[in-house]
């Protein structure tokens, strides 16, 4: 039985690798075909050959030689070529961005109406592509191309009635468009859409219809539409709370190239949120982020080095990537430069320019900056003590609804600090502070701590002896008291 099967196995073998020669002969003698077509001037196949340079199929990759094919059949009017030519000069990663050239050659397909060819016009108009910026020309294109089915032109029309843009700003028109798109499947137009429901702009807030078309986007990979539903997930909206499936989305973002999902998958796996702890790979996260010009990437290095967790400590490290990120306007880092220079960490002490950041954060509306705004007029730090501007500070942090705010504000209603002493008015800051989660301070705590504690104890006793009977105790021991 053995020798049949071995004569069928090699029989098949013969006969497979004869049919792959037969096939490889035949794609050869195709592209030898459209080749000799191609320098016989053949638009089409000129075009084809051009392609297959764009690709590598066939030949070896050459995007330059790629090109000067496309461009010999677009100027012969070949449709096809002169899309795809404007197309790789106005969009491409893969050759040098000519925005004239490729303008040209996008207005010569639009004017066969190839419907991606007026599309792109359009982006050409919108963006200031190799004409100036003009958003009535834009919409004029979106419009004929959306006539002519096509769906991005759609998206892009809901985007600009949604944005005002060259239109009349109009919700309901954006979201018509964006319907249309969504059923023609543009993940983009799934993704404003649904961002929509989920915020409740312009159309009654549905959480339901929000998660289907984000969750839509989402499988067929639209990476925003990935981070917005990581983000709604992590913070419970419209569904209970659920940090494990939110990282699985912000991971999904972040491994096709979301910024914003890498800053966050670093933030994940550095506080442990739906994942383990892991410091090293929120390094790599936050780092490659960081690389690409996240700036809240950029703040949170800082953050790791300030403190020492995810790496080894070095404050001057901790001020480099604190100063980057300030200069390009982060709050939470001209906030950090401020308290760098107060307490000489990273750099050398010096107090005026921690005011001088102080006030750059509050410029940018950091209720911790008003804090200790307040706190540097407190103790005279950089600035003449005020305790009357301390509290107006404290007054603002408060009012900004920082804790820290809160509670300072409370010490200085308790100990007469710029304002006359309340002790009942002190009390209720206190306690605003600790509804936020903020319970020490100073040593004013203590204090503050037994009083409150009192207070309770005398509720307690109204509440199971009656408020006649506790105002009578009260009475014996003040009597007694002043018997004394």
């Amino acid at each position: 039985m053995k020798f049949p099967c071995i004569i069928l196995l090699l029989l098949y073998l013969f006969c497979s690798s004869g049919l792959n020669a037969s096939i490889e002969d035949k794609i050869n003698e195709e592209y030898a075909t459209t080749y000799k077509n191609a320098f016989k001037g053949d638009p089409e196949a000129e075009y084809n050959v051009g392609m297959y340079y764009m690709q590598g199929n066939y030949v070896e990759k050459n995007p330059s030689v790629g090109l000067e094919w496309l461009e010999k059949a677009a100027e012969q009017g070949y449709v096809n070529a002169q899309h795809d030519l404007g197309y790789y000069l106005l969009f491409s990663s893969e050759v040098a961005h000519d925005f004239d050239r490729g303008f040209y050659w996008t207005k010569k397909a639009a004017e066969q109406d190839f419907p991606m060819s007026v599309n792109n016009l359009g982006v050409c108009y919108q963006n200031g592509y190799g004409v100036e910026i003009d958003f009535d020309e834009a919409n004029k294109y979106f419009r004929k191309a959306a006539k002519l089915n096509n769906a991005n032109s759609m998206m892009l029309l809901g985007y600009n009635y949604y944005s005002g843009l060259g239109v009349e700003q109009d919700y309901e028109k954006a979201r018509k468009y964006y319907q249309w798109a969504s059923d023609r499947d543009n993940t983009t137009a799934q993704y404003f859409l649904g961002e929509m429901y989920a915020d409740g702009v312009g159309v009654e807030q549905d959480f339901g219809k929000a998660y289907s078309l984000l969750i839509k986007a989402s499988l067929a990979g639209d990476t925003d539409a990935q981070f917005k539903l990581a983000t709604m997930m992590d913070n419970g909206e419209g569904i209970e709370k659920n940090e494990v499936g939110a990282f699985t989305w912000y991971k999904a973002a972040a491994k096709h190239g979301h910024r914003g999902a890498k800053t966050t998958v670093g933030v994940c796996y550095y506080n442990g949120s739906g994942t383990e702890k892991n410091y090293p790979l929120a390094l790599k996260w936050t780092e490659e982020a960081a690389s690409e010009g996240s700036i809240q990437a950029t703040h949170n290095l800082g953050v790791f080095y300030k403190d020492g967790d995810a790496v080894e400590q070095n404050l001057e490290k901790a001020f480099e990537y604190f100063k980057t990120a300030s200069d390009s306007g982060h709050a939470g880092s001209t906030y950090q430069m401020g308290m760098c220079y107060l307490d000489g960490s990273g750099t050398n002490q010096d107090q005026e320019k921690a005011v001088d950041y102080m006030m750059k954060a509050i410029e940018l509306d950091l209720p911790i900056a008003y804090t200790r705004m307040g706190q540097l007029y407190e103790k005279g730090w950089g600035v003449p003590k005020d305790e009357q501007k301390a509290f107006e500070w404290y007054t603002k942090a408060a009012e900004k609804d920082s804790p820290e705010g809160k509670r300072r504000l409370g010490k200085c209603y308790d100990n007469g600090i710029g304002v006359e002493k309340n002790k009942s008015i002190a009390t209720r800051w206190y306690q605003r502070a600790r509804r936020d989660g903020y319970y020490y301070l100073d040593e004013e705590y203590d204090d503050f701590e037994k009083r409150d504690q009192y207070r309770s104890l005398l509720i307690t006793f109204a509440k199971i002896f009656g408020v006649q009977f506790l105002i009578a105790i009260i009475a014996v021991a003040i009597y007694r008291i002043r018997k004394r």
